[in-house]
């Protein structure tokens, strides 16, 4: 029971930083989009 809770941890760690960068690349185009068309 212990192992598969570790494994769940390992787990939820891996798909909410693959969320995070997932966001961050979202931000950062939308932030060159807008330097793009400021110029």
């Amino acid at each position: 029971m212990k192992k598969h809770l570790h494994q769940f941890k390992w787990l939820i760690i891996i798909w909410v930083l693959s969320v995070a960068s997932l966001f961050l690349v979202s931000l950062v185009i939308r932030f060159l989009m807008t330097l793009a068309g400021m110029k």
